[in-house]
């Protein structure tokens, strides 16, 4: 069977058609038609000349595909995807991971930057999922007191792996959320875990938080 694998566009100058090019590109991640998307097609997100912020959340409802940062000159610029705040709705999360072999990437280190949801930039817990030179940047939680807090990215699943990324000023960069019954194994390669600030609760700069409770579920972390 042929291939028919194909790229699509996200871009705030397109019409918002069809996404087949950048003139028609979907305005927003959020705006993604998923009944347009198949395996192994690539989103390509629009950085501009100097970078892009778009204010959104969204889900990845698809499976094998990947979200990435454009290239070429015109539209390769920083893409920030920030959090629809000041809001308290402990649902908000900048990118939910619902399919699996899904991949995120940008093309250089912090490409991407996801950067002041409330509680959560990331949630990964199906299998075979990576982010590669993506930033994840100031999840503290909302006042008062960091309250709704959970961590950068939130992780449960099988061979998922994080590589090239840095956790900037969260209350805690990536928290262990073990997927029950199954086996659950996660890699960090390369990634570096810093704050220079104190937070709501004097708690940001943890680094990696494995799982308190038990789930009956065999969990490995690696991180090199």
């Amino acid at each position: 069977t042929a291939a028919s694998a194909k790229n699509l566009y996200i871009s705030p100058s397109g019409s918002g058609t069809d996404g087949a090019s950048w003139s028609s590109a979907w305005q927003d991640p959020a705006k993604i038609d998923w009944s347009k998307v198949q395996a192994g097609d690539q989103i390509i997100l629009d950085g501009g000349t100097s970078g892009i912020t778009y204010v959104t959340e969204f889900a990845v409802p698809a499976s094998s595909v990947v979200i990435r940062q454009a290239t070429d000159k015109a539209h390769g610029g920083q893409v920030t995807l920030k959090g629809i705040y000041p809001t308290r709705n402990l649902n908000s999360i900048g990118i939910n991971v619902l399919g699996s072999n899904v991949h995120i990437v940008a093309a250089r280190r912090s490409g991407i930057v996801l950067k002041n949801y409330p509680a959560l930039a990331v949630s990964l817990k199906t299998n075979g999922n990576s982010l590669r030179n993506v930033e994840i940047n100031g999840i503290t939680g909302f006042q008062p007191y960091g309250s709704g807090k959970i961590g950068g990215v939130a992780f449960g699943g099988f061979n998922n792996q994080f590589i090239n990324c840095d956790f900037r000023d969260c209350v805690y960069g990536a928290v262990e959320k073990p997927v029950a019954g199954a086996r659950n194994l996660t890699v960090f390669n390369n990634c570096t875990f810093g704050s220079n600030r104190y937070g709501y609760w004097g708690e940001d700069g943890s680094c990696i938080v494995g799982a308190k409770t038990a789930t009956g579920a065999p969990s490995i972390i690696y991180a090199h």
